[in-house]
């Protein structure tokens, strides 16, 4: 690779803006991760030209950008929330792990709140149903190997652990065995 290939742009005003639009063409996108995407271009600009790179007019610029984005509606946290829950959810995302997620898209913490409320408003087992799904995904307990089943069962309680699913949630769905019984749990 030739130095100039591998050596990044000058930034100015224009390149960052270029940037976030040429970003949010591809990806929907929360205010604070537009601005954290932005920084790591500028950081790494301001490795290749650290006297050319002034990283209080690039925060300005960022700001500014941002601002824009939201006033055409191109960046809009609370859209950005409910379509990332609305992802989360059909992946079998756990509540704890939800959350932790969209804090680290940059989120704002009420909204959090305000989809989590919502999607537990509208569905009150979602959790189950995700834990259900989480387990399908994995193989776990029924939808597993059916021979090695307790030799596996510590194992896969921490990996629904780490998840963030509760242990007393993980164990019913790790233990049973047919549909009927997760059926009965989501119905119940």
């Amino acid at each position: 690779m030739s130095d100039k290939a591998s050596k990044p742009k000058k930034i100015n005003a224009k390149r960052l803006e270029n940037i976030a639009l040429y970003y949010l063409q591809r990806y929907e996108s929360s205010a604070d991760n537009l601005r954290q995407v932005l920084m790591r271009r500028v950081n790494k600009a301001k490795l290749a030209y650290p006297d050319e790179t002034n990283i209080d007019d690039c925060k300005g610029w960022i700001e500014d950008i941002v601002s824009k984005m939201q006033k055409y509606s191109y960046v809009d946290d609370n859209r950005y929330a409910e379509n990332l829950t609305r992802a989360l959810v059909s992946k079998g995302t756990s509540l704890k792990m939800m959350m932790l997620k969209m804090k680290q898209k940059g989120v704002p913490s009420d909204i959090i709140d305000k989809c989590i409320d919502n999607l537990e408003e509208n569905n009150q087992m979602f959790q189950i149903e995700a834990a259900i799904k989480f387990a399908r995904k994995k193989r776990f307990g029924m939808f597993g190997n059916l021979d090695k089943r307790e030799d596996k069962l510590q194992k896969e309680l921490a990996t629904m652990a780490r998840n963030g699913f509760p242990y007393d949630l993980s164990i019913k769905i790790l233990k049973a065995e047919c549909e009927e019984e997760l059926e009965e749990m989501l119905n119940g």
